[in-house]
């Protein structure tokens, strides 16, 4: 992992990085408070030799100095005997052995001193254990001394005084949590990285799939208002931006398609408001336009535009009606869409905005996109028109935009950033390459403040705004 790519993760999964130092540090205070203080006292003892010493030692002298020696003294100033006597003369309702484990002494480098100190639940007490057990301690090695002449004394240095007790706080309990809940939260975020499939940016598309997108779509609040199928009033104007990007993007390619697929992924992705309002900025540029909903399965383009029982794709394919029935300008308003108003700004016939709804329900959607007739349909309407949008089904779900790519010169695919799965989009891709589809590329759908694992966008074509593929 490269440092810009664990930046980007700890910007993608900062809020469960932050959750887990929040948890460090309240369960360090927790700690702190539950536990209470304990108490640390510290006295000194000091092994001096006597006047005659190293004539009454003789060779053993200088091992009764020696660091072993030193660490052996210390070894015997915590043990369970000194404990015993401590807690016999102390009086305190503990066995030696719980007592002994309270007791720690060591040797300073380079010295013949022994630092024998004892923890409490206070001061005073901390400071009469530390101070007896060295008592017990130099009489246990002083014991050993006199068994065989020495000239050695192992002597009290200092005693623990209860006002410079150590009392450990909170405050020293909270950066040690604060510390292991940033490193579990950093564990957790790379961890979710990793078992996490989703797609999440534009650099992950590229990583992991090596696909370059042609733009990122912000759907926020999609389904919030109900708005007119091709009204780009209340869009962000980043969003409308983007959509122009993208038109522009497809123009651009060096086969520069007419007839263009709009289809999600799996479902939900918001792919028939990225193909209503790639219609509607492609009608505003002034060229004559033709948006298609060939998800049979969900149409809404008649109610969205206030119609009943209106005629549409389907009819046509069965043969059911003719391609003047299912013809809708949808330059107009929608309770008169027969007649042609200028859009605000623009000039009279500047922008033609045609519309085919669904039409009446089939049970064999698949077979009736699948046939002729959809070619038929195609080659009839394009030479009136500068520009076609299918807005289909979602390709891993049904069959029927992978029939409809086959017609058209050029498929968008959508998907939507932090819910559809890289596999998904790759086994998308697949399928429609397996037909000989030619896949422009893919389209990031964001539904930005609302964020992963929001509701999906909208439904159907009609929306331009609130409808799914």
């Amino acid at each position: 992992m490269t440092l810009e790519e664990f930046t980007g993760l700890l910007k993608r999964q900062w809020r469960l990085i932050a959750a887990t130092v929040l948890v460090g540090a309240f369960a360090a205070i927790a700690l702190g408070l539950v536990a209470g203080r304990t108490y640390r006292a510290t006295t000194n003892l000091v092994l001096t030799p006597s006047a005659n010493a190293a004539a009454e030692a003789g060779a053993r002298s200088s091992v009764l100095i020696s660091s072993s020696g030193m660490a052996t003294y210390a070894h015997l100033a915590t043990s369970v005997d000194v404990a015993a006597a401590v807690v016999a003369e102390l009086g305190l309702a503990e066995s030696p052995s719980d007592l002994s484990r309270r007791l720690a002494a060591s040797v300073p480098a380079n010295s013949y001193l022994i630092d024998l100190s004892a923890t409490a639940d206070t001061a005073d007490e901390a400071a009469r254990i530390a101070n007896t057990a060295a008592r017990h301690a130099a009489a246990k090695v002083g014991a050993l001394f006199t068994e065989g002449p020495s000239g050695f004394v192992l002597a009290v240095a200092t005693k623990a005084d209860p006002a410079t007790v150590v009392a450990p706080s909170v405050l020293r309990l909270v950066p040690i949590g604060v510390l292991i809940g940033l490193m579990v939260g950093i564990g957790l975020a790379i961890a979710r990285e990793i078992l996490d499939h989703r797609i999440r940016d534009d650099d992950d598309l590229r990583r992991s799939l090596g696909i370059e997108p042609l733009a990122r779509v912000d759907l926020s609040g999609a389904g919030d208002h109900d708005r007119s199928m091709f009204d780009t009033r209340g869009w962000d104007e980043a969003t409308l931006e983007s959509v122009r990007r993208l038109r522009t993007t497809l123009r651009m390619r060096r086969d520069a398609p007419r007839t263009i697929l709009v289809a999600g992924v799996s479902g939900g992705e918001g792919a028939s408001p990225v193909a209503a309002l790639l219609a509607r900025v492609s009608a505003a540029s002034g060229a004559k336009t033709l948006l298609v909903e060939c998800d049979l399965r969900a149409p809404t383009v008649n109610a969205r535009l206030g119609l009943t029982g209106r005629l549409g794709l389907s009819d046509f394919l069965s043969g059911r009606a003719a391609l003047g029935d299912i013809l809708i300008d949808a330059s107009a308003k929608v309770s008169s869409p027969t007649r042609r108003p200028t859009w605000p700004g623009e000039q009279p016939d500047s922008c033609v905005l045609g519309v085919v709804a669904a039409g009446s329900a089939s049970r064999q959607p698949g077979e009736l996109l699948g046939g002729t007739r959809l070619r038929e349909f195609l080659e009839t309407v394009a030479p009136f028109y500068d520009t076609v949008i299918f807005d289909g089904a979602a390709v891993l779900r049904y069959a029927d935009s992978v029939a409809v790519s086959t017609v058209v010169e050029a498929t968008v695919l959508v998907a939507a950033v932090g819910r559809t799965p890289r596999r998904d989009i790759d086994r998308a891709i697949t399928q429609l390459d397996a037909v000989g589809a030619d896949v422009a590329g893919v389209v990031l759908a964001s539904t930005g403040p609302r964020g992963r694992g929001s509701a999906p966008v909208g439904g159907g074509a009609a929306a331009g705004v609130e409808g799914q593929s």
